[in-house]
């Protein structure tokens, strides 16, 4: 009994639990709750027979676990039904969040395109602002609009666009146009006739002045701008900018006179005279006394302090005279080339330290040192439109372009650079041109009121340059870079291999030649060398007088790898390219090279050095060759099977074709056209993919029909085209989209062009071998902000990015 009183008890209590669950009908809710029914059970069922359960308490307990079992099941299916349902809330409240974040996204892209469009609208007439808008829309979403944006402002030569502060229209007179005395000042002759002189810096005017009505001739300031000369009906006029007062009149009894030139304040004045006997005066702008009188109207011109006159005349050497001596000696080059005499529509142009000459002879400019009385640069420009203070800079105005000289160039004949002409109407007069302090910037003023801003930074960087590339072209990954021209002090054309990473080069024992005849004609776009696709082989057509051959060199052992004498008949190649495995070299022949021979295609073994088989009828000057090497496509249109000889002709439509060059994986065939037009069409050359968009600038400016030099990225989404002298363009070949305008990519002219694995750019110029850009979009938009100086202010942004918060983007 003691040792079963525990069971007992739980005996007891479900004795009295069965009665009570029995005397309520035996429901559910009748039910014992809590542990005492699983203690219970766990007791009888081991109980010995004098402690077993009744047959009521047995059904008690029965029915008791039949309920807690359903519990069991029913708080199961609870808790899952309420994780489905958390499962799903979760479901829907990530859907909903990233349905926020997509719209959010998409509203920033739509952002950010607006921004980018306002940008390009900008760019001519606030180029700061434009490219801080630029990017600010990258900041606001990376979109291949932004993108372009951000290389538009990056190859944008103007750096500043300022209105004329007066206000006004710029001149009165057909003729004449608001005069840039220098980098900072500007002298506004306006329809009221009076003259402002305003302060381009500070946006202030420094000087006015009253003008006469009756005057029919324009008035002009002096270099300080601080002294008009108003020509009068009888003698001229000095007017006190400063004060606004009249000076006196001088050479009353010279009748109708015109302004040649003046110094400083007017010191001196040069005059020109309507009477018979056409004479130009130098005078004395403070007392109207006559210093000299120079027969005839032709060239004069005054140094700025006013010690110095040139002067032309007629079959005769410039003549200088020095006012502090009245002493007279001639320009003359008695140990070089024959001194050019003065003759009509010469020209004469001081530097501002009055210490050099140029003399325009409307053909060619000479630049004259005058303290040793030598020439020392003879330059291609008709004629110099402003000179910095020691004329190392000279700018020209032609019909369609402002180019820039300097004497420190190694070419004569090449700009250092060029821009778009502003507003070209065919009327070079209409532009008036200025340098800045530092001579780091060109001003220009034409008839459009604006004075815009050009960057010097590639001209001045190359000015010094003592090499002139004429030929080059890259390795496919970009690492070396293969040049030839005049690389030194010298004047013989070499060749050279540049390793990109650290400039490092070497001499080629021979110059490559590019469609030649055994002269150093090495002008056509395309390298007189071509590299294998690896990179590893380099080859090109050397020698001449019927001795060509073609050289290959292994780039990275830096060793002569094989060599193929051509026949003796064959007097020229246009074209060369490596097959793909780099164990053929493809030749392409013009018509005539070989006797009286049609142009023809030639496959050249390298390792045995001979001829495998010629294509007649075919070829050209630029070839492609697919990636598997079974299909050759030239710059004649022509699509041709290696493997069966066959030839197809006029594949690509109508059009002079001018490159073609295939992307890294072959699955595209980029196609320029002379007309300015990129076509793509797919590896085998049947079908066409679409076409890039034109190259011409936001102003539609015309870069040349230059359009060669193809080269993909390496992940075939960008292509790069040299276009005109100077710049490149660059696509989003994806988008089909032109990434802003041609941009510079160095001075003088550009040869060759190419990306490296990680996307940056490397072009080689004719005065500059090797540049990179990094034009990843982050270190672009650093770029333009350095450039700028500033960041957008509150204001900016809200007039032009009213639907979103102020942001800094620089």
């Amino acid at each position: 009994m003691d040792q079963d009183r525990d069971a007992l008890g739980l005996l007891r209590w479900l004795t009295q639990a069965a009665g009570y669950w029995d005397g309520h009908g035996r429901t559910p809710d009748a039910l014992p709750t809590g542990g005492a029914p699983q203690a219970a059970r766990a007791c009888v069922a081991d109980a010995p027979p004098w402690l077993r359960a009744s047959r009521l308490e047995a059904e008690l307990l029965e029915a008791h676990g039949a309920a807690a079992a359903h519990a069991r099941r029913r708080t199961r299916r609870l808790r899952a039904g309420g994780a489905a349902l958390l499962a799903l809330a979760l479901v829907a409240g990530l859907v909903a969040w990233q349905q926020k974040r997509i719209g959010d996204e998409r509203e920033r892209e739509a952002s950010a395109r607006s921004i980018a469009s306002i940008a390009d609208s900008l760019r001519t007439s606030d180029p700061e602002t434009a490219a801080l808008l630029s990017v600010a829309a990258w900041r606001v979403a990376p979109v291949g609009e932004a993108r372009a944006a951000l290389y538009g402002a990056l190859g944008q030569d103007e750096r500043k666009v300022a209105t004329n502060p007066a206000g006004v229209s710029t001149g009165v007179y057909e003729e004449h146009i608001d005069t840039l005395l220098d980098g900072r000042t500007l002298a506004v002759l306006n329809e009221k006739k009076s003259m402002e002189v305003w302060d381009l810096v500070t946006g202030k005017r420094t000087a006015r002045a009253e003008l006469s009505q009756e005057d029919e001739l324009p008035a002009a300031p002096d270099p300080t701008g601080t002294v008009a000369v108003q020509p009068k009906r009888k003698g001229v006029q000095l007017i006190d900018l400063v004060s606004g007062k009249p000076g006196r009149l001088i050479l009353e009894d010279q009748g109708a006179l015109q302004l040649a030139g003046m110094s400083e304040k007017a010191g001196l004045l040069l005059v020109t005279s309507y009477e018979a006997r056409q004479e130009t005066l130098l005078v004395d702008g403070a007392t109207g006394r006559i210093v000299l009188t120079i027969p005839g109207r032709d060239a004069v011109a005054l140094s700025r302090d006013g010690s110095t006159l040139a002067y032309c005349l007629p079959g005769r050497p410039v003549q200088l005279y020095t006012v502090a001596t009245g002493q007279t000696a001639q320009l003359t080059n008695p140990d070089a080339y024959p001194t050019t005499p003065c003759g009509k529509e010469h020209g004469l142009r001081f530097s501002g330290n009055g210490k050099r000459l140029i003399h325009m002879n409307g053909r060619n400019s000479t630049l004259w040192d005058l303290p040793s009385r030598k020439s020392i640069y003879e330059f291609s420009a008709k004629s110099v439109g402003a000179v910095n203070a020691d004329a190392s800079l000279m700018a020209e105005v032609t019909d369609s372009q402002v180019k820039l000289w300097s004497d420190r160039s190694s070419s004569s004949a090449q700009p250092l650079l060029t821009f778009p002409r502003p507003e070209a109407d065919g009327a070079a007069t209409g532009v008036a041109l200025a340098f800045d302090a530092d001579g780091r910037r060109l001003l220009s003023l034409s008839r459009d009121r604006q004075v815009r801003y050009l960057d010097l930074t590639f001209g001045l960087e190359d000015a010094a340059s003592t090499v002139n590339v004429m030929d080059a072209v890259f390795a496919p990954d970009a690492r070396t870079l293969v040049t030839a021209g005049v690389l030194g002090t010298g004047r013989d054309a070499e060749a050279k291999i540049w390793t990109t990473a650290d400039g490092r080069d070497r001499a080629l024992p021979e110059v490559p030649l590019r469609g030649s005849t055994g002269d150093a004609d090495l002008t056509d776009d395309d390298g007189g060398a071509v590299y294998s696709r690896d990179g590893r082989l380099l080859a090109g057509v050397v020698g001449g007088n019927g001795k060509l051959r073609v050289t290959v060199w292994d780039v990275r052992e830096g060793r002569k790898r094989a060599e193929i004498s051509l026949p003796k008949s064959v007097f020229r190649v246009d074209g060369v390219e490596f097959t793909p495995d780099g164990k053929q070299i493809v030749l392409a022949l013009p018509a005539g090279a070989t006797a009286n021979e049609p142009r023809t295609v030639q496959v050249w073994d390298v390792a045995s050095g001979k001829r495998a088989y010629e294509i007649k009828e075919a070829g050209a000057a630029n070839l492609a060759v697919n990636r598997d090497g079974t299909l050759l496509f030239t710059s004649a249109g022509e699509r041709i099977d290696l493997a069966t000889r066959r030839v197809e002709r006029g594949v690509f439509g109508p059009g002079v074709i001018q490159d073609l060059e295939f992307s890294d994986d072959g699955s595209v065939l980029a196609v320029s056209l002379l007309q300015g037009a990129v076509t793509l069409w797919d590896g085998s050359g049947r079908r066409r993919l679409g076409a890039l968009s034109s190259t011409a600038g936001t102003r539609g400016e015309d870069f040349g029909g230059r359009l060669a030099g193809l080269r993909f990225s390496h992940d075939g989404r960008t292509l790069a085209a040299l276009v005109g002298e100077s710049r490149v363009q660059l696509w989003d070949v994806p988008a089909r989209r032109r990434l802003g305008d041609p941009m510079r990519g160095s001075a003088g002219f550009l040869r060759a062009v190419a990306f490296d694995s990680g996307g940056r750019l490397h072009v080689s110029s004719s005065f500059h071998p090797h540049r990179v850009f990094d034009l990843g979009p982050a270190n672009v938009a650093k770029e333009l902000c350095r450039r700028v100086g500033r960041d957008l202010t509150r204001a900016q942004w809200e007039q032009n990015v009213p639907d979103l918060p102020y942001r800094s983007v620089c």
